[in-house]
């Protein structure tokens, strides 16, 4: 098991369980390490918590696992050598991760943007902050900030905050933000970023204007890009893109004997969940006579906002593109009041059935989406039609009589 992050430790716990001869190799990284004494790393550390950022502990207490640290790299046909030591293996799975990209915006040398790793640099939320991103780990930070007190700006290049989900989700979540202050910018362009004295200015252009801000600080959350460099791939025959490693229905690679789990096989694999449950199911295949399909795997995507996203299955223009004839179901409601909101929230599910009624996709934008999710995933585990709803027990909370409401449109 090649790497150190949640795919690699639940890979070597799988094959651990099986009774397998498992050698962790744990690649040299540099790690950002926060300072636990002030109350805003502590606090910052409880955000990651929230987010599913953890750094896994190493399985030091199985006795069929040998772990060893250092520069990882295949030297030969089925070797990796780790730290000047070479390790044989029968079966291999490369589970490194992703790693932040390069900041490519103009003026970010002069600037100096922090990304989400390097937050440990500040002793206190800053008292303004500009956030650049278009995923949901610009929306986590650019929420989080603001209710530590910090006057927040998130600058999205996109005609939507989080264009890739459903838009009423979005739109939720964009009312949300505005409830608490955050102000969005969409629709930027072209970002530049210079300094000014002690502040950071972001120049941003919409269309014909141009609009300038100034900021204590300023968040990039730059797109992952799978951790493959000096791995020497090509020498173990394992084919990859910039995309990440290219994999099959069973995580295999183009080398029949290695397979891949997590973010190095593309931004996809790159959440937490996607880590530990391809990593579990890249063990089972490399030593299991019946090796189990990725495409039959339930794996939600999380966006941890409040309220949080949870998208499990096809988006829309995905089943397009696969030639999938989909119908597209909608139930809207009102959360209870919650503090700080006199009306409560909105929350939304939002279903993709095909000609059979059979769950494709969803997408769910709710307090407790975890919940909401979890029969949805039964079903479209079982690929049973959406009625099969109408088999649950009534929840008192009424959390029960939102997902029948699917079955009466």
């Amino acid at each position: 098991m090649l790497g150190c992050g949640p795919a690699a430790v639940s890979a070597a716990r799988e094959a651990a369980r099986r009774e397998a001869r498992v050698a962790l190799l744990v690649p040299e990284q540099a790690t950002a390490d926060m300072p636990a004494s002030t109350d805003f790393a502590q606090a910052i550390r409880r955000h990651q918590a929230a987010q599913g950022i953890h750094a896994p502990a190493l399985p030091v207490d199985q006795p069929r696992m040998d772990i060893f640290h250092g520069a990882v790299r295949f030297s030969r046909y089925r070797t990796v050598s780790v730290g000047g030591v070479d390790v044989r293996f029968q079966r291999a799975v490369i589970a490194t991760g992703a790693v932040p990209g390069p900041i490519e915006l103009p003026g970010a040398e002069s600037a100096q943007p922090l990304r989400p790793s390097e937050l440990g640099r500040l002793a206190v939320p800053p008292l303004s902050l500009a956030v650049v991103g278009d995923d949901g780990s610009a929306c986590f930070w650019a929420q989080q900030f603001r209710r530590l007190g910090s006057e927040v700006h998130l600058l999205v290049t996109g005609p939507r905050l989080l264009e890739a989900v459903d838009e009423q989700a979005s739109d939720i979540v964009t009312r949300q933000f505005a409830a608490e202050g955050l102000r969005v910018h969409a629709r930027c362009e072209e970002i530049t970023l210079d300094r000014t004295g002690n502040r950071r200015g972001v120049l941003t252009r919409r269309g014909d204007s141009w609009e300038k801000l100034l900021a204590d600080e300023v968040l990039v959350c730059p797109a992952p890009r799978p951790c493959v460099a000096e791995l020497a791939l090509e020498t173990a025959a394992v084919a990859y893109s910039p995309e990440g490693i290219g994999v099959d229905d069973w995580l295999r690679t183009s080398e029949r004997r290695i397979f891949s789990a997590g973010g190095v096989c593309g931004p996809r694999f790159a959440s937490p969940e996607a880590e530990e449950a391809t990593g579990r199911l890249a063990a089972r295949n490399a030593l299991a006579w019946l090796p189990r399909h990725l495409s039959r795997c339930v794996i939600p995507r999380y966006t941890a906002t409040d309220p949080p996203i949870v998208e499990l299955g096809l988006r829309p223009a995905e089943a397009v593109a696969a030639g999938i004839d989909t119908e597209l179901r909608r139930v809207e409601f009102r959360e209870a009041q919650v503090a700080g909101s006199a009306e409560g929230r909105y929350g939304c599910i939002a279903v993709l059935l095909d000609r059979r009624r059979r769950l494709v996709g969803a997408t769910i934008v709710a307090v407790g989406a975890e919940d909401l999710a979890l029969p949805l995933m039964l079903l479209m585990q079982r690929r049973l039609p959406v009625h099969a709803l109408g088999e649950l027990a009534p929840c008192r909370c009424g959390r029960g009589r939102m997902l029948a409401a699917l079955i009466r449109q």
